[in-house]
C-alpha cells in the first residue's frame, strides 16, 4: 500500500480511465513494443511467455523488462533490459515494481497491474518524474500467459517522451499522471496453452491388442517330465527340467 492517507489523495481511480487509447501512444519505440507483442499474440488473448525472444524484437530491447505476479503485493522485474539500469543506476531484476513509484502513486500502478492482468488487456500509463515534473514518461504493460496457461506476466516498456533521460543520476521515482487499460478481443479460438505449428502434430491413434499375435510371439515354459527309477545319476538325469520351447 501507499502508506498514509496524506499520501493517497493523489491516487489515481483506474475506472475513470478506463478507454482504447494504445493508438495515441507518442513514443515510436513504445508502438514497437506494443506491435511485436500483438504480432506474438496471433488473435490470441495473450501471447506465451516462451514466445518472446529479445532477438526477435524489432522494438528497443534495452527498455523493455518483464514482470511477474506472485500476488498483488509482490509484482517483481523477472527481465530487464540494459536501458533501465542505466536509467535506474541500478539493476531492476528482482526488485519489486512498486519501488520504482513515488510512495503517493504505488496504489495506482499495483491497481494498473492487476486490471490489466485480470481483465487481460493492455495497460498504459503516462509519468512525470517525481523531481523533475517536466520529463514525462509512457509505460506500456502487456499481457502474458506461463508456461501453465495463466496469465500472470507482463511484457513491458518504459521511455521517455519529453526532457532529459537521466543515465543513473540517482534514485528515480515516478508518479502516475494517467493510466488506463484497454480490454483485448481474441479473434481466435484461446484454450490457454501454446499454439499449435502446422506440420508438428500428429494425429491421436487407439492403443490397439492383438490377442493372437501376442500368444503366438509369446515364449513359453514347458515342464518335461522324466522316466522311471534307477541310479541316483539316472534320478539326477531324469529329472524335470524347465526349458523355453517357441513354437
Amino acid at each position: 500500500m501507499d502508506g498514509d492517507d496524506g499520501l493517497r489523495q493523489d491516487c489515481i481511480e483506474l475506472g475513470a480511465y478506463r478507454a482504447v487509447k494504445t493508438g495515441k501512444m507518442i513514443n515510436a519505440k513504445l508502438r514497437e513494443s506494443h506491435k511485436y507483442w500483438d504480432d506474438l499474440r496471433a488473435g490470441r488473448l495473450a501471447p506465451m511467455r516462451a514466445d518472446v525472444d529479445p532477438r526477435d524484437m524489432p522494438c528497443d530491447v534495452g527498455s523493455v523488462f518483464i514482470i511477474e505476479a506472485l500476488n498483488p503485493a509482490n509484482i517483481r522485474f523477472r527481465v530487464a533490459g540494459s536501458a533501465l539500469a542505466e536509467t535506474f543506476g541500478m539493476e531492476l531484476r528482482g526488485m519489486n515494481v512498486r519501488a520504482i513509484m513515488a510512495p503517493a502513486s504505488r496504489e495506482s500502478l499495483g491497481a494498473l497491474i492487476s486490471e490489466t492482468l485480470e481483465d487481460p488487456g493492455v495497460g498504459y500509463a503516462r509519468l512525470s518524474s517525481a523531481g523533475n515534473p517536466d520529463a514525462l514518461w509512457e509505460l506500456c504493460l502487456l499481457p502474458l500467459r506461463s508456461e501453465f496457461g495463466a496469465v500472470d506476466r507482463l511484457l513491458g516498456a518504459l521511455l521517455p517522451i519529453s526532457g532529459p533521460s537521466p543515465r543513473g543520476s540517482g534514485p528515480l521515482h515516478f508518479r502516475i499522471e494517467d493510466m488506463r487499460v484497454e480490454s483485448i478481443t481474441p479473434t481466435v479460438l484461446d484454450v490457454g496453452g501454446p499454439r499449435q505449428v502446422p506440420g508438428f502434430a500428429e494425429t491421436d491413434r487407439p492403443f490397439e491388442f492383438n490377442d493372437m499375435t501376442a500368444q503366438k510371439s509369446r515364449p513359453r515354459l514347458t515342464a518335461i517330465d522324466g522316466g522311471g527309477a534307477g541310479t541316483p545319476e539316472d534320478e539326477d538325469r531324469n529329472r524335470g527340467h524347465l526349458r523355453v520351447v517357441d513354437d
